[in-house]
């Protein structure tokens, strides 16, 4: 089989008829690839529209499990897919027409670990292009050379991965967290081999659904940022020889700092920020080391602030951002 198609569901009754629709309309024949389709304990009816289609297509496979959070739903599909490739698509979000045939022959062809793809933002039904690669050849590149350019964007939607190579390195999510992808995208293109660029847009990243997990707003993206930031320093400390590497690295610790401060100020807990201080001040060393080789000039100059002090870094970032 060429290709598995893994899709968690959950609240998406009125996205899923969209995003089956889409992956039913392609070039492969049936029989050459599979759209798995993970129920994750939904309470509404997305799941009677997914058997309607299950029921007339022999490629959908469902499975059932309790709520688990994306993490376990992407993993449940991953341990049953059958196709060389895999393709971790969002049920709110949908892919183009006949593009399936293309990008399983790039994949093939080019022998490669990872086809990153080209993207249209969707919001209210205006499509916007959320990434130019059109300047990219279709070269093949080590994966540790798009991390030292930080040409690659962390959604897994937003690339196509060969299973052996997944299943080679042990990659998959971690589980029960927000911003799983943040944690889980760097090691992937870290370990990957041959990766390169489909640059005609061939998927389509949904903004409109209030209901995602995107538009939550609670402490417990701290806390899941914080622990992602701890993998992330153990993985560079254990894994990440090249000094190469390291930018990419240091940009994601500072979105991840800067995120969580901001989700600090929106819940409203002073408290909150006391802890966060706290721990900043644990990894003070290695974040303000890893800020500094960034490329992004503004996380550069934060990294200084913090060495200088942690409260100076948040004050001046609530200065900026939130103007007091």
């Amino acid at each position: 089989m060429i290709l598995s198609i893994i899709i968690p569901v959950y609240n998406v009754e009125r996205y899923i008829d969209r995003c089956l629709a889409s992956c039913l309309q392609q070039d492969l024949l049936v029989s050459e690839y599979e759209i798995i389709v993970v129920n994750d304990g939904t309470p509404d009816n997305s799941m009677e529209i997914v058997q309607k289609y299950a029921q007339s297509y022999s490629n959908i496979v469902v499975i059932e499990q309790e709520n688990k959070g994306l993490s376990e739903a992407r993993n449940s599909g991953l341990r049953i897919a059958k196709g060389d490739y895999v393709w971790f698509v969002d049920s709110d979000d949908w892919i183009k027409t006949n593009c399936l045939k293309a990008i399983s022959e790039r994949m093939s062809d080019q022998h490669l670990d990872a086809l990153h793809i080209s993207v249209f933002n969707v919001t209210n039904g205006e499509q916007t292009l959320r990434f130019d690669y059109s300047a990219f050849d279709g070269s093949i590149w080590k994966g540790k050379e798009i991390l030292s350019k930080f040409q690659f964007q962390n959604p897994a939607q937003f690339t196509i991965y060969k299973r052996y190579f997944l299943l080679s390195h042990n990659l998959s999510f971690y589980p029960k967290i927000y911003h799983e992808d943040v944690e889980f995208t760097p090691r992937a293109y870290y370990y990957a081999e041959r990766v390169s660029y489909f640059t005609s847009p061939i998927y389509f990243y949904e903004l409109s659904n209030t209901s995602s997990i995107m538009h939550n707003v609670s402490i417990k993206r701290v806390f899941d940022m914080s622990l992602i930031l701890q993998r992330h320093l153990t993985f560079i400390e254990h894994e990440v020889k090249e000094k190469e590497c390291l930018p990419a690295f240091g940009t994601i610790v500072g979105q991840l700092l800067n995120s969580s401060l901001r989700v600090i100020k929106l819940v409203g807990d002073t408290s909150h920020r006391k802890n966060y201080i706290h721990f900043i001040n644990q990894y003070k060393t290695i974040i303000v080391t890893l800020m500094r080789h960034c490329t992004n000039p503004y996380f550069r100059f934060e990294s200084y602030l913090l060495g200088l002090s942690t409260r100076l870094f948040i004050c001046y970032y609530y200065l900026i951002h939130f103007n007091r």
